[in-house]
């Protein structure tokens, strides 16, 4: 019946009629938008899990460690870890002067909006930063102080 219905209103261009039964699918009319929430959404609940954006590539025995947790949490997933570490690199250069970047951070600019980056910020996110250099920011200034007293860092 949908189908008839679809086709009965192409051939009328009836395009409002065909909107509205894609609307009544579901149809999502902008994937990567609703593949990019839903990652932020994950990131935001590895936050309330953990206290920290520092979303791991792996679970290794360094992430066991650090989580304390030798099983891979729910809260985890690879492709969390990848995303939150393109968005950095994307949220990097994005905020780098256009007149600044390079042709890579150019294109890495591309790949992210201004509301996305500030979203990002919103919640803590550290754009271009290892995670060792944030952790001893956040969790042990003095450490911070020590390591570019010692190390001239």
């Amino acid at each position: 019946a949908a189908r008839r219905e679809w086709r009965h209103a192409a051939s009328r261009g009836d395009a409002e009629r065909r909107i509205a039964l894609l609307k009544s699918v579901g149809f999502d009319w902008d994937p990567q938008e609703t593949a990019w929430a839903k990652l932020f959404a994950q990131l935001v609940a590895f936050q309330a899990a953990t206290g920290s954006t520092e979303v791991p590539q792996s679970w290794g025995k360094q992430s066991q460690e650090k989580f304390d947790s030798e099983e891979e949490p729910e809260w985890w997933s690879e492709e969390l870890g990848k995303w939150a570490n393109n968005q950095r690199i994307y949220g990097k250069a994005f905020k780098k002067p256009a007149s600044e970047r390079s042709k890579a951070e150019k294109r890495y600019a591309g790949s992210t909006t201004e509301r996305r980056v500030a979203l990002l910020d919103g919640i803590g996110v550290h754009f271009g930063q290892s995670p060792h250099s944030i952790y001893f920011e956040v969790v042990t200034p003095e450490i911070t102080l020590w390591l570019g007293t010692s190390l001239g860092i």
